[in-house]
């Protein structure tokens, strides 16, 4: 097996570089930029250092509340399972004023980088650079407004509140500047994806997988454009990625002689695995609160494994899979989860950003979407073919008819005891038949096994509109309804952080 050298280079780049900046403070630092050269290594510093993953996952539907007296919790994460109002986040290494932070300074290198580039002269030499400070900055747009803002909504989007869009280094910033919409938002980005794509040289990087290469950056655009609702775009950029036959999806074979949940992370960061198209090192906690048994009353464990995920009998396969689950269960502790994030030194990870599986499911998604159901299907069948060990791949009537007679997800409102399904109500803001509802369905149990413990789920149940029964589990496990979060509720938008609002700039309503 290679040896993965990233994570320590990655780890002393990023030590070189202070990415702990606010927008209610002046962030402007100017470096002399005067060559090509230094403009790539600046650029070396424009990349996460953050993971949005522990904030998204704890919203998600992928936990239970294992028990009120289960002591193996943390305040911070109860508020994110919890959705509640007055959040306080008590300096989380994980939390938004680190998450806001670090993408508002990758936006700022971005737009040092650009400026330098445009005062020499935006010569020939310069091209891949500028290719890559617009996929930076359209990518920490794309991270923040998904977090900060309303999902992208045709209709309402150009009213709903997004994120500042910061397109130039920043002398004087005011924190009381304005902040754009949604859809103007996903506009500039969109802008910033066009004038960058066809730039970008992949020869242009000493390390590839840590930088928007060329098939990192139409991943992303796939994923952009079916947050933005042009199916036809993100297939486009998703087939770019895979050809139409996909090749490069992840090996899940390889995990199954490990047995150590570090290694299991280890290998599936690994920076010569063709499914991994974009890597990067952070500073996290996700080591201990998604993967580890520190975070233990608030957990994907046995339950939901059972009620809604890997063991569920009514997913169309034998739950039977290539890659095995790491299973926990002692006292206070029960974790069913695969393990993503490997350990380094000083709460160092590495994480993967995009993958060629989760580009098929967006192709997927996008061509049902458009009602191409044949073509859709076949990358169902390509997805579950890998994955499965029985490699069964189902056809378009095999997953009609076993959604059709699958109950809804749905709780004794005087009881509270939960009847909980893997299928969930869809209330997105655009029209679906049943034949899409139904493939659909199983599209999103697909995606949500895949990137379990990523936050991933979490985008999908705001773009569905997609309720969250908050189970909390008695002594005996039987699943309680402890909260809900309906398809309207405004905690769907996370708060902005408190240090920001404080400056001036204008809080969502929650």
């Amino acid at each position: 097996m290679k040896r993965n050298h990233i994570p320590l280079l990655a780890l002393l780049l990023c030590c070189l570089v202070g990415c702990n900046k606010f927008l209610d403070k002046n962030p402007d630092s100017r470096v002399e930029l005067d060559s090509a050269d230094k403009i790539q290594k600046f650029l070396v510093s424009a990349y996460p250092n953050r993971t949005t993953a522990v904030v998204t996952e704890f919203s998600s539907d992928n936990i239970d509340d294992i028990g009120a007296n289960n002591r193996r919790t943390i305040p911070f994460i109860s508020e994110l399972a919890y959705w509640e109002r007055d959040f306080h986040e008590y300096s989380a290494r994980d939390g938004l004023r680190n998450l806001w932070s670090d993408n508002y300074s990758m936006i700022y290198h971005a737009n040092v980088a650009l400026e330098a580039i445009d005062r020499l002269g935006n010569t020939p030499d310069l091209q891949a650079a500028r290719a890559e400070a617009l996929l930076v900055r359209a990518y920490a747009h794309f991270v923040l407004v998904n977090l900060f803002g309303k999902q992208y909504n045709s209709v309402t989007s150009t009213t709903d509140l997004g994120v500042p869009y910061i397109s130039e280094p920043i002398n004087e910033f005011q924190a009381e500047r304005p902040r754009n919409t949604v859809a103007e938002v996903y506009e500039r980005i969109e802008q910033d994806l066009t004038q960058g794509l066809p730039l970008i040289n992949d020869s242009y990087y000493k390390v590839p997988k840590l930088h928007f290469n060329k098939k990192a950056a139409q991943a992303f655009a796939a994923r952009f454009f079916l947050y933005y609702q042009k199916w036809d775009k993100a297939e486009q950029m998703a087939t770019a990625v895979l050809g139409e036959r996909p090749t490069t999806l992840r090996n899940w074979e390889a995990f199954q002689a490990l047995s150590s949940e570090d290694a299991h992370a280890k290998e599936y960061t690994r920076d010569d695995v063709e499914a991994n198209l974009m890597l990067a090192a952070v500073h996290t906690s996700a080591t201990a609160y998604i993967d580890g048994t520190s975070v233990a009353r608030f957990t994907h464990g046995a339950a939901l494994s059972v009620r809604e995920t890997f063991r569920d009998e009514h997913n169309l396969w034998q739950n039977n899979y290539k890659d095995k689950a790491f299973e926990r269960y002692r006292t206070e502790i029960s974790k069913y989860i695969y393990t993503k994030y490997p350990t380094y030194v000083n709460n160092r990870s590495q994480i993967v950003l995009f993958s060629t599986d989760e580009t098929l499911l967006v192709r997927a998604e996008a061509r049902i979407l458009q009602g191409k159901y044949a073509e859709a299907v076949a990358d169902l069948g390509y997805f579950t073919k890998n994955y499965l060990t029985s490699g069964a791949q189902f056809t378009q009537e095999e997953i009609i008819s076993a959604y059709e007679r699958m109950a809804y997800d749905a709780y004794d409102t005087t009881t509270l005891l939960s009847h909980a399904t893997q299928k969930k109500r869809l209330h997105p803001d655009f029209a679906i038949d049943s034949t899409q509802e139904n493939l659909l369905h199983f599209l999103l149990q697909c995606r949500r096994l895949l990137t379990l413990g990523e936050g991933l789920r979490w985008y999908d149940i705001r773009r569905y509109g997609i309720e969250i029964h908050r189970h909390q589990l008695d002594n005996e496990g039987t699943a309680y309804i402890k909260s809900v979060l309906s398809k309207d509720d405004k905690r769907r938008t996370l708060p902005l952080p408190v240090d920001v609002v404080a400056a001036g700039m204008q809080q969502n309503d929650r």
